[in-house]
């Protein structure tokens, strides 16, 4: 098993889906959700899913939906055979904290998602090394902080208010700053139609925040 864990925002998921295609033209998704009728739809962009977890494989030449059931106390449900270069990506949210308490961070925050994938065999080389190629893409549109991988408009996120912070704990270092020619952040070289919406769930209701004291942070000279 191989995870890293995510947080990226509307934008990041649309340069993540691009960056994706640019690599693997054939990329399909397909939700990851219990089906009862074999019509099971796959889409070609991550924004098209309906649900917040997706399994993304790359369909090879010639390659046609294999639809098999499983037959279950409650009725029979089918899923969608998947070729064997796929992994799984459950999409970061916005939460709304509990009111009450004094947070540190502005609400809502965004929370962890993560990309995983899989092999079975020590020396399976194929998958081994797809799973890298997926890590080394999403490092294009994203930085490590903490061992979560936050997306570049994420980080841009946080930098226009002092208190806003991924996870609740996360800020860019200090002299970081969004890569204008990350050509993935251009919508204009690109012929896709991503959604002017926002897609990310939002959890909990919104209440009225307040803070007493101004924030502050801790440099390199503190530790």
């Amino acid at each position: 098993m191989k995870c890293r864990y995510t947080l990226l925002n509307d934008r990041d998921e649309v340069a993540f889906n691009r960056i994706l295609h640019q690599e693997f033209p054939t990329l399909r998704f397909v939700s990851d959700e219990r089906y009862f009728t074999d019509d099971i739809p796959t889409y070609e962009n991550r924004w098209e899913c309906p649900n917040d977890i997706v399994r993304a494989f790359v369909a090879p030449e010639g390659w046609r939906p294999l639809i098999l059931n499983w037959n279950q106390p409650f009725g029979i449900e089918y899923y969608l055979h998947l070729p064997r270069l796929h992994f799984r990506w459950d999409r970061s949210h916005w939460t709304w904290c509990r009111p009450g308490k004094k947070y540190a961070f502005e609400v809502p925050t965004l929370c962890t998602g993560h990309v995983e994938g899989a092999y079975w065999r020590e020396d399976d080389e194929e998958k081994r090394l797809f799973l890298l190629r997926v890590w080394r893409l999403l490092s294009k549109v994203s930085d490590c902080y903490g061992g979560r991988w936050c997306g570049y408009d994420a980080l841009r996120y946080t930098q226009e208010r002092p208190r806003r912070m991924l996870d609740g704990s996360i800020r860019p270092a200090a002299d970081w700053a969004f890569p204008e020619d990350n050509p993935y952040y251009r919508d204009e070289l690109w012929d896709d139609q991503p959604p002017t919406e926002p897609i990310l769930e939002v959890r909990g209701n919104p209440w009225e925040q307040t803070f007493d004291r101004e924030p502050f942070y801790y440099g390199a000279e503190d530790y």
